[in-house]
This record gives C-alpha cells, sequence and structure tokens, in this order.
C-alpha cells in the first residue's frame, strides 16, 4: 500500500495539464446538488412548503447517488488508464443511458445509507465505523459490472468491509488529510474547492485500486460472481479502527477545528 504522500504525489502527476477538464467534471457532478438546494433555498421560506421539501430531497437522492457514481467512475478509469478518456464527458453520463448499471448504483447507495443509519441508531460510534467500511462498495459494484459478474447490494457491502478490514484507520486519517487544502477552497467564495474536490476524488480512488490491489497478492484474495470471497465471513483485525480509536480520532478532529476558527 502507498504511503498518503506517494498516493498524492501519484494525484498530481495525473491531474497536471488536466486540471480544467477535471474541474469541468467536478462541476458537472454538482449540478444535481446546486438544483436542489436552489429550489430549497427558494421554498425554506414558507413552513408549509417542509413537507415537498423533503419529498424534493426523496426524488433527488437516487439522481444524485448516480451522478456523483458517474463522476467517480470517470476518476477510478482515469487512475487505471493513467490518463483521461477522449470521451470523459460522455462517461460521466454512463449511469444514466446504462438503466441495468443505475438499478446497482442506487441499490448500493440506499443500501449504505440504510445500513448506516441503523448502525447508528445503535451508538454513534458503529455508525461512523461503517461508513468507513462501506465507503468501497460502490466502487467494487463497478468492478463486478464491467467483469459481468452479478452481485447484489448486500455482497458489495460485505467485500467492501472485508477489504477495508485494518485500514478504516488509515482511510480516515487520509481523508483528513485533506481538510487543510478544502479550508483553502472555501476561502475564495467557495470555487477552489472545485480544485480540492479533483485533486481528493483522484487520491480516493487511487486508494481504493491500490488497496484492492495490495490485498489480492498480500491474502491472496479471490473474489467470486456471487460476491463472496474465500473467506466466507468477514474476521475481526487486531489492527481494525476499533471505538476506542475512533472517539480519540474524532476527538483530535474536533481540537483542531476549535483551533483553526
Amino acid at each position: 500500500m502507498q504511503s498518503r504522500l506517494a498516493i498524492k504525489n501519484r494525484s498530481k502527476d495525473l491531474l497536471r495539464g488536466n486540471w480544467s477538464k477535471a474541474v469541468v467534471l467536478i462541476l458537472t457532478g454538482s449540478i444535481i446538488s446546486i438544483a436542489e438546494l436552489a429550489i430549497s433555498s427558494l421554498m425554506v421560506k414558507k413552513v408549509e412548503n417542509y413537507i415537498w421539501i423533503f419529498i424534493l430531497l426523496l426524488l433527488f437522492l437516487p439522481v444524485s447517488m448516480m451522478m456523483d457514481a458517474g463522476v467517480k467512475f470517470v476518476f477510478l478509469d482515469w487512475v487505471r488508464k493513467g490518463k483521461l478518456s477522449e470521451h470523459w464527458f460522455k462517461q460521466v453520463w454512463q449511469v444514466f443511458y446504462d438503466h441495468r448499471l443505475a438499478g446497482k448504483v442506487i441499490r448500493v447507495g440506499y443500501a449504505s445509507i440504510i445500513f448506516k443509519i441503523l448502525w447508528g441508531l445503535i451508538f454513534a460510534v458503529p455508525g461512523i465505523i461503517k461508513r468507513f467500511e462501506y465507503s468501497q462498495a460502490l466502487y467494487i459494484m463497478k468492478d463486478h459490472y464491467d467483469n459481468n459478474e452479478e452481485v447484489t447490494a448486500r455482497h458489495c457491502l460485505k467485500e467492501s468491509s472485508f477489504l477495508m478490514d485494518g485500514y478504516k484507520e488509515d482511510f480516515f486519517i487520509f481523508e483528513l488529510s485533506y481538510i487543510g487544502w478544502s479550508f483553502l477552497g472555501i476561502l475564495p467564495w467557495k470555487i477552489g474547492l472545485l480544485w480540492v474536490n479533483s485533486y481528493e476524488n483522484m487520491g480516493l480512488m487511487i486508494f481504493y485500486d491500490d488497496l484492492r490491489k495490495e490485498r489480492s497478492l498480500k491474502q491472496n484474495i479471490e473474489f467470486f460472481p456471487d460476491g463472496t470471497s474465500i473467506q466466507d465471513e468477514v474476521t475481526p483485525n487486531n489492527t481494525a479502527l476499533t471505538y476506542a480509536n475512533v472517539i480519540a480520532l474524532c476527538f483530535s478532529f474536533l481540537v483542531i477545528l476549535i483551533t483553526i476558527l
């Protein structure tokens, strides 16, 4: 597994000369969120409109999932090919014109949300841990889909949990390492976030691709078409992100925020 610095250096190498396209890519993926925010802000002035805002959010959610997935799939393809596809803009919309892929994206998205909420109802910390465990489910689903392998949303979540076993803390710290750039991106009317999000998305795709190779080579993991692995259940890992670690990391994160603000 590459270090955070190595992943970020590779991100810069891939983005070099293509920053403008990456920004357009992120901006395209933000269209739905911007529209949703604009409509909600217009309707929020009246109390009776709250029910319509809720309905609007429910309608926008699957569309937002599809758009976000399309953007991430372009970045993942970019990482694996070492260059941006000539048809990258058309590729962003692949989920919309491929109904089978769209269905899988939505099912994985909703399954991830539901399970994270259920775990969060037990206590906040399990919900946070599950967020890290399920973070790779979408990309796993795409890999199976590209290989013409039928997998369920539940299997994608299970496979993601197995893949992230022992790497959740690394993933948390990796995401946290972008917070400084995010604060800088907010300053010029949040425009800088387009570049920061491009940089972060590229890094996250490299993290997933590198992690998948690392686990396959290190532990000789083979995933079958039904989504299961040679290890039937996700086994506990001694180096996994424990509840105590999560609490400590969250506390550190709050201290950093308080210090900055």
